[in-house]
């Protein structure tokens, strides 16, 4: 029976969950096949036409979830308000995630602010992580044992993220694949506890996904860029200069 994470989930089979990832994986391949992918780095220039087809990935991506969850009989005690998960730094985003990120987030009158908290978040993880770490050369390896016990670590700090106000995501409609994936089935105060705690990560098929790294990989400005939040600072600070995106004005109207 298919499982994501641990869950069985029975639907993952069935000719509308298949339907949901064909419609998924056309937009994927009409993202790839956006001419400006291959230069972003170079220009910062990205169409509208690729944020609207990310746009549209996360609206099927999100109805794929509400079916197969629903099929599930699960009982997910997530809801709106709940930001039990929101301490925590991720990894797996892929790098057109970071930068959507970055084009919604750089139109905000406080956007400077938003961006030291996400650079102080950033370098407190990173002190509990060279704590633990064995290799004193400051290379990291992804399989590293030092990274999970530096989240665990990193949790019990209770650092909201950034994005949060409120207890609400203020980028809910743009939030990352992992984020929208991640749920729990304890109530939300036992979230951080890994001896209660049971939580799942309902990630995107593999042959999906290997199509999204690939699209990922051409725009991957540095191997920290998986992270967050540290690759969305690096990405703002080394790439944009902290600069908006061209053919995005500052406007106030997002803040």
């Amino acid at each position: 029976m298919p499982r994501r994470d641990g869950i069985t989930i029975p639907s993952l089979d069935s000719q509308m969950s298949i339907s949901f990832i064909r419609e998924l994986t056309k937009t994927a391949v009409a993202m790839a096949r956006t001419p400006e992918v291959d230069t972003f780095l170079e220009t910062h220039v990205l169409p509208q036409e690729f944020f609207d087809l990310l746009a549209r990935f996360y609206r099927d991506f999100d109805a794929y979830l509400e079916y197969n969850l629903e099929a599930s009989d699960l009982d997910v005690m997530c809801g709106e308000g709940c930001d039990s998960c929101c301490s925590q730094t991720l990894s797996g985003l892929y790098s057109f995630e970071t930068v959507n990120l970055y084009r919604v987030i750089r139109q905000w009158e406080d956007y400077t602010v938003v961006h030291n908290r996400l650079a102080q978040d950033s370098e407190a993880f990173h002190e509990l992580l060279a704590g633990l770490v064995s290799d004193q050369s400051g290379q990291v390896r992804s399989d590293d044992p030092a990274l999970p016990e530096a989240r665990e670590e990193y949790a019990k700090l209770g650092r909201p993220c950034a994005l949060l106000q409120d207890g609400n995501c203020r980028v809910y409609e743009h939030r990352p694949i992992v984020c929208r994936g991640y749920h729990s089935l304890t109530a939300p105060k036992y979230c951080g506890d890994k001896n209660i705690a049971e939580n799942f990560l309902f990630d995107v098929p593999k042959e999906l996904d290997r199509m999204l790294w690939a699209l990922s990989e051409r725009m991957e400005f540095d191997g920290i860029a998986r992270w967050f939040p540290q690759g969305l600072v690096l990405f703002a600070y080394n790439v944009m200069e902290t600069k908006p995106l061209p053919g995005y004005e500052l406007t106030s109207k997002n803040s």
